[in-house]
């Protein structure tokens, strides 16, 4: 078995442009730990993840950490 046949080919992506708050959002309503990033031409630019964002935002916004940390802990979060 190879990689091949167990990727996903229709891949919920986030733009680099959006806010750290909507991609939290978005990982949610995909019920995914990480995304592909992708720049404005729909290139990839790299990956974000939940543990991407729970590290810089635990001290600074513990509003969006503890949203993050739902969103790694429950497929059925939804970020309101």
């Amino acid at each position: 078995m190879k990689v091949a046949d167990l990727m996903v080919t229709d891949l919920a992506v986030v733009n680099q442009d959006i806010s750290i708050r909507e991609a939290v959002i978005q990982l949610a309503d995909a019920r995914v730990h990480a995304m592909p990033v992708v720049d404005r031409r729909d290139r990839l630019v790299g990956v974000l993840s939940s543990s991407d964002i729970v590290q810089p935002t635990a001290d600074s916004e513990p509003v969006l950490a503890s949203t993050a940390i739902g969103i790694a802990g429950t497929a059925s979060f939804r970020a309101s």
